[in-house]
């Protein structure tokens, strides 16, 4: 069943890593009292979920199923989902705070990390830092986002969640995937016309088993 309350959880990643995470809603505003500092970050090329040929739906469907609809804060040409978090990190004696944001870009999951300092921190927003190990290292940045979608995965696996058919896409890669028939899809194409005709057949499809646009979650 999809959340009806905003999704907050803490995790001991480590013996010395803790995180809380909470879904970042649209009233929610940080921009007046802080400053975002965005941090480099290789979680996208460390995701290890390559052999399941379905996780772009699945990590979709158990986002939604976990935490509420997708926001939009995505390129609609090359992606078509966008989960915003806010994570309170602890390691060792350390506390650091972050917005976390996993998106679905061109065929895979991409992460955006931005710390939140107080409006004096002398960095340049405008730059990308590297992370400090000593707060939140590049490994545990990728150690949790495989955690946190693995989380997420066996959730929707171990209450064997049922999503509503949709359909999501990405135009740039001619890649489209979904729930519809009772299964999981993902088939990209080498035919833009091709491609598109499928888009839109399936669209009318699902549309026509559901009362709202699923393009709109």
């Amino acid at each position: 069943m999809i959340t009806e309350r905003p999704f907050e959880e803490t995790f001991e990643v480590k013996e010395n890593l803790t995180i809380r995470i909470k879904r970042k809603t649209s009233d929610e505003s940080l921009t007046q009292k802080f400053k975002f500092i965005p941090i480099l970050n290789s979680a996208f090329s460390n995701l290890g979920f390559d052999d399941d040929a379905f996780f772009l739906p699945k990590l979709y469907a158990a986002l939604v199923c976990l935490t509420g609809p997708s926001d939009s804060r995505y390129d609609d040409y090359k992606g078509s989902y966008s989960f915003t978090f806010l994570l309170k990190v602890q390691k060792n004696d350390g506390n650091s705070k972050y917005i976390y944001h996993l998106y679905h870009y061109r065929s895979y999951i991409d992460f955006s990390i931005y710390q939140i300092v107080n409006k004096d921190d002398p960095r340049d927003k405008s730059n990308l830092y590297k992370p400090d190990d000593e707060l939140f290292s590049d490994r545990d940045i990728c150690y949790f986002s495989n955690y946190f979608c693995g989380y997420c995965l066996s959730y929707i696996e171990g209450v064997k969640y049922i999503p509503q058919p949709f359909i999501k896409n990405s135009d740039s890669n001619l890649l489209l995937f979904g729930y519809f028939n009772s299964e999981y899809f993902c088939e990209s194409f080498d035919d833009g016309g091709v491609y598109h005709t499928e888009k839109n057949r399936l669209r009318e499809q699902i549309l026509s088993t559901l009362p709202h646009d699923p393009f709109l979650d």
